[in-house]
């Protein structure tokens, strides 16, 4: 099986002059700067891990913790007995 050149799984081989050229972000604020933060590690008490994102991947994560924190503070989270498909009381069928 022949492989066409720049699929997929081949190294891209340029020379330093032709690569692209990144600017630094210096804005702390900007959507594509990295910060980095420790969270507690699951399982490990007292221990942190050190994760890195992008100011826009920190604030999706954020939205989702904190979609899930409300759905299990109003009844609709994992473990409370509801059908998660249909947010209803498990053996309760609507008519």
């Amino acid at each position: 099986m022949d492989q066409e050149e720049g699929s997929v799984g081949d190294p891209v081989v340029m020379s330093i002059d032709k690569a692209p050229k990144y600017e630094a972000i210096d804005d702390k604020r900007h959507p594509d700067y990295v910060r980095c933060r420790r969270l507690p590690a699951p399982g490990l008490r007292g221990n942190t891990e050190r994760i890195c994102m992008k100011n826009r991947e920190w604030r999706e994560y954020l939205a989702e913790q904190n979609r899930r924190s409300r759905d299990f503070a109003n009844g609709r989270g994992p473990g409370n007995g509801m059908d998660q498909s249909r947010q209803m009381p498990v053996g309760v069928t609507s008519n």
